[in-house]
């Protein structure tokens, strides 16, 4: 049985700063892999991003576009405080959403 791994360095530019969620739980993940030799035993997959099609089968699209629209304006929350965002989080998002949907594909 193979395993795929989907990651990419658009997941690391949502920058959520000290936030718990933040990129440096990514980085330790994969370095983690990689130390315990289990790295070389997946199957690496850089993923692509959703549609806006995909994205609408879950989230309505007034939601899709203050996402969208925060993230572009620079905002650092949605909604609430404990909702971090940055410049790229609509396209990290977006990305992660069309890799999840390749490796349900993929099973």
């Amino acid at each position: 049985m193979n395993t795929g791994f989907y990651t990419n360095p658009i997941y690391l530019e949502h920058d959520t700063g000290s936030h718990p969620e933040n990129a440096n739980r990514l980085r330790a993940i994969q370095e983690k892999l990689e130390s315990e030799g289990l790295l070389e035993r997946l199957i690496l997959q850089s993923g692509r991003s959703a549609t806006s099609q995909e994205i609408k089968l879950l989230h309505s699209e007034k939601l899709i576009s203050a996402v969208e629209a925060a993230a572009e304006s620079g905002a650092r929350t949605l909604h609430t405080p404990d909702c971090i965002i940055s410049a790229q989080t609509f396209n990290a998002a977006a990305h992660a959403v069309g890799s999840v949907l390749d490796g349900v594909i993929e099973v």
